[in-house]
């Protein structure tokens, strides 16, 4: 078309002749330099590799190309583009590149950038078209025009003559198809014999499609149908747990292109979780029942009316009758709850079951009293359930034959109160103790308390806890007595005499020289006061026995290990009784550190003075050098100075060694480098 044949098309034109085709601005496709006229040329011819099955999240086409003139035009060459058919786009299709996810203009010289292609002088051309970044054409795009899915629309690589030229002759459409993609990543849950459709979908190749199931299994009761539905009702006897398989579609394209996606669908069989199930209260216990996996329809189509469970207290099924009666009355039970699907109200008898089979709630006796209690009476006779199984059961309304929805909560309650630990173990005094006393029976949260007696001096009891804890600071043997108090609506209470022996420590820690010190020896089970003293062996230097308490204290002198015998003597009349104790001390040297850990460089000529110390020992310390030599001039004094003005230039390097008050020493070795 010839750009003067009307104003509009001049004005496309002249936009088109701004700059290089190189870039798509404002949606236009632009190029340099002036528009040459229209002239005959030979059609091009162009291949597309895929042409069929391309991938719709990313595909780069290989695009080939001969017959076009390089001469043709003003040799301006043609545009390569991927968009839809152009019989489907307005009548600026021509100029306006917003239609396109890209356009490579293609010419003689062309730059090789995914806009920019060379045209061979033999009028051919080959490379992959792709979009304006680099990366893979998609299915579908966004442009200013608008949103392009090429998965419902014909789309293809089209070639027309640049620049707006109105020259048809290089007017090819090359279509692409891509591939079917599955849309559907997901299916929702079902529970057992509920009734279950989902649609699977996809985009993308030759509709209509054609699925079925490449692998895996689908839960007993369902199918895939060729048109896509997962359809149908699990059987009552589909075990829970997530079924895995992979669907697959297949398009009706001349060759047919197939894809396939991994789902799954989780199958939940009833379950409910009952709080509390273990040490109910037998005067009466109020339960919150929780339920999940049930089917709140109607079962099987001409089953009996009603939809939803009962949920029962009762006994264990396995307990009653064998015969479907205790399904059809609520003669076995304390009390019965139909849950179901919007119930006309909320009642101690009804309450709601959500559409995803799920429900919670208190679950009481709907009378006076309203908690349940351990034993109870119905028309079917009297349960005691300290002694044989109860629980909550679930099972299908209304007398309903589908044993599918049955479950059987066991719940146990509480037996009488009693304190279960029987001894205690024995402390030492000095050492943290700690015990927790134990209880059976009754309904927490219980009490405790010391009734009579008295706790080892140092220790006490946490009325809540139960736990027994302190450090004791008396030898000797003391008894008490403990009761616990439980929660019944009755309190029930339990009463132990329990005992602690509390013992000196007669092998203590190791001492170490020159640190204070302090141990007892125990006394035993005689008469008191008793007597202690050394009947043979030694203790170690600077320590003494005290002979009418056992404490063994001072401050020790000097290492090694000292083994003695001590008698402890009790006042017991006519004849005292004695008893003899092994008494081992290891006492470990003194750990003597010098500081600083490293000495300054020095300067000749320049006074130098540090001073060294020591930790760890018993003061006073004394320093001296053991080896090495110190730079000349420079002096060291007992107290651990080292002073004087270095008068010759080198590294020098020498050994320290301090002595504490009881001759224990300590050696660090050091340099001192002097500059000139």
């Amino acid at each position: 078309m010839d750009e003067r044949a009307q104003p509009g098309s001049r004005r496309r034109t002249r936009l088109l002749g701004a700059v290089m085709a190189t870039a798509l601005l404002g949606g236009s496709l632009v190029v340099g330099g002036a528009t040459p006229p229209a002239s005959a040329a030979p059609t091009p011819v162009v291949s597309v590799t895929p042409s069929t099955g391309a991938g719709a999240a990313g595909q780069t086409l290989a695009v080939s190309g001969s017959n076009v003139s390089t001469t043709a035009n003003g040799g301006i060459g043609i545009y390569v583009a991927f968009g839809p058919h152009p019989d489907t786009l307005p009548a600026d299709k021509w100029v306006n590149a917003a239609y396109y996810q890209n356009v490579a203009w293609t010419h003689p010289g062309g730059t090789g950038t995914a806009t920019n292609k060379n045209l061979e002088n033999d009028g051919t051309f080959n490379f992959n078209l792709t979009r304006a970044d680099g990366s893979p054409l998609t299915a579908v795009y966004t442009t200013s025009a608008g949103t392009f899915d090429c998965t419902q629309i014909s789309c293809g690589v089209l070639t027309f003559t640049a620049h707006g030229v109105p020259d048809r002759t290089q007017d090819t459409f090359t279509p692409v198809s891509f591939a079917p993609v599955v849309t559907t990543t997901s299916l929702p849950s079902t529970n057992r014999t509920q009734a279950y459709s989902q649609t699977l979908t996809a985009v993308g190749g030759t509709a209509p499609y054609t699925w079925s199931l490449a692998s895996g299994d689908l839960p007993a009761g369902l199918s895939l149908s060729a048109a896509g539905v997962v359809s149908g009702s699990t059987t009552a006897l589909v075990a829970a747990g997530t079924y895995n398989f992979t669907a697959q579609v297949t398009d009706s394209s001349s060759t047919p292109v197939s894809a396939t996606q991994p789902l799954s669908i989780l199958v939940k069989t009833p379950s409910v979780v009952v709080t509390p199930a273990t040490d109910a209260n037998p005067d009466g216990q109020t339960f919150t029942v929780t339920g999940s996996g049930f089917n709140p329809n109607p079962p099987v189509p001409g089953g009996p009316t009603g939809t939803g469970s009962y949920v029962a207290f009762g006994p264990d099924p396995a307990l009653l009758p064998a015969s479907p009666a205790f399904y059809q009355g609520t003669s076995y039970y304390q009390a019965a709850v139909w849950a179901r699907l919007n119930p006309p109200s909320i009642t101690d008898g009804q309450k709601a079951m959500n559409a995803d089979g799920t429900f919670s709630f208190t679950f009481t006796t709907g009378g006076s009293p309203r908690a349940l209690t351990a034993v109870y009476t119905s028309p079917a006779g009297t349960y005691d359930c300290t002694a044989i199984q109860c629980g909550i059961l679930t099972f299908r309304s209304q007398g309903n034959a589908d044993r599918s929805q049955d479950t059987f909560t066991p719940v146990s309650f509480a037996g009488p109160l009693s304190v279960s630990t029987a001894s205690l173990a024995g402390g030492t005094v000095g050492a943290s103790y700690s015990r927790a006393l134990t209880s059976g029976g009754g309904v927490a949260p219980y009490s405790w308390a010391v009734t009579a007696g008295a706790l080892p001096a140092g220790v006490t009891l946490n009325s809540s806890t139960g736990v027994l804890s302190g450090v004791p600071n008396t030898a000797g043997p003391t008894s008490f007595t403990v009761r616990v108090t439980d929660s019944s609506s009755i309190p029930q209470t339990a009463t132990r005499a329990l005992s602690i022996a509390v013992a000196h420590t007669t092998n203590p820690a190791n001492a170490r020289v020159g640190v204070p010190y302090s141990t007892s020896v125990a006394a035993f089970s005689g008469v008191a006061p008793y007597t202690w003293s050394k009947a043979n062996g030694a203790l170690p230097p600077g320590l003494s026995l005290n002979p009418t308490t056992g404490v063994v204290r001072g401050t020790p002198t000097a290492e090694g290990d000292f083994k003695s015998t001590i008698r402890v003597t009790d006042s017991k009349s006519p004849k005292a009784v004695k008893k003899n104790t092994k008494l081992a001390i290891r006492v470990a040297p003194v750990a003597i550190t010098i500081s600083p850990a490293s000495l300054p460089a020095a300067t000749v000529g320049v006074s130098y003075s540090k001073t060294l110390t020591a930790t760890g020992g018993v003061g006073p310390y004394k320093f001296k050098k053991l080896s090495g030599s110190l730079p000349p001039k420079v002096t060291l004094k007992p107290t651990g100075v080292l002073s004087g003005t270095p008068k010759t230039a080198g590294s020098y390097s020498f050994v320290m060694q301090v002595t504490d008050k009881f001759k224990f020493t300590s050696t660090r070795a050091y340099t001192v480098v002097v500059s000139s």
